[in-house]
């Protein structure tokens, strides 16, 4: 039977083993997960399983969403995923699976989502930017403003 469960990553540290070498590990929570909705071939096409995941008030969560907690009659969870497994029907809706489905030790596949920095071209690639100019790193700079400390397009760091 394949395991699955939805987890969120809280971070990293490390653990010492009895030789004394250090091993870093990933901290994951993972309370229980719930069995949302059972989908099969017959309904849906291919066999699945809708986990949930992580506590959220009632309020937050949308009305097509309370009905769909409300036909399962599971407590609403913030996280939702499928997870296609052959063997889909031995799991029923409402069913709770925790981490004791792991043994210690055994390894896992993990999948994750990141959280994404935004673009940061210009400061990866060394440009300054100010209004239509365009300065390279290693370009002459502006020439100056009459009365200033600094060249007309950048802000500080040159100085005549």
């Amino acid at each position: 039977m394949a395991k699955a469960i939805l987890g969120r990553k809280l971070g990293m540290t490390q653990i010492f083993t009895e030789e004394g070498q250090v091993v870093p590990v990933t901290v994951v929570e993972s309370g229980n997960n719930v069995v949302v909705q059972n989908k099969t071939v017959e309904n849906d096409g291919y066999n699945a399983v809708q986990l949930g995941f992580g506590a959220i008030k009632e309020y937050k969560v949308s009305k097509p969403m309370k009905g769909h907690f409300a036909k399962a009659n599971v407590a609403p969870v913030k996280y939702i995923r499928e997870m296609r497994l052959a063997d889909a029907s031995t799991y029923n809706v409402g069913d709770v699976i925790g981490v004791d489905i792991f043994a210690a030790g055994e390894l896992v596949d993990v999948t994750g989502t990141s959280k994404g920095k935004g673009l940061a071209a210009d400061v990866a690639g060394g440009l300054a930017v100010s209004g239509t100019l365009r300065l390279d790193v290693g370009a002459a700079p502006p020439p100056t403003v009459e009365g200033a400390l600094t060249f007309a397009a950048v802000l500080g760091g040159y100085f005549t």
